[in-house]
């Protein structure tokens, strides 16, 4: 491979990890705002 294929294998590894945290933290706030919204709702709901 040679250390010039290593080291553009690290960086496509590096960037698809940085990929996956970045759709990973999209999917957490994601849920946090579903979260927050039904919560409100639920909150302001007139059954209680």
């Amino acid at each position: 491979l040679g250390p010039l294929g290593n080291h553009i294998y690290r960086m496509s590894s590096s960037t698809v990890l940085l990929r996956v945290v970045l759709d990973l933290l999209r999917v957490v706030r994601d849920l946090l705002r579903a979260v927050r919204v039904f919560t409100s709702s639920f909150l302001h709901c007139p059954y209680l």
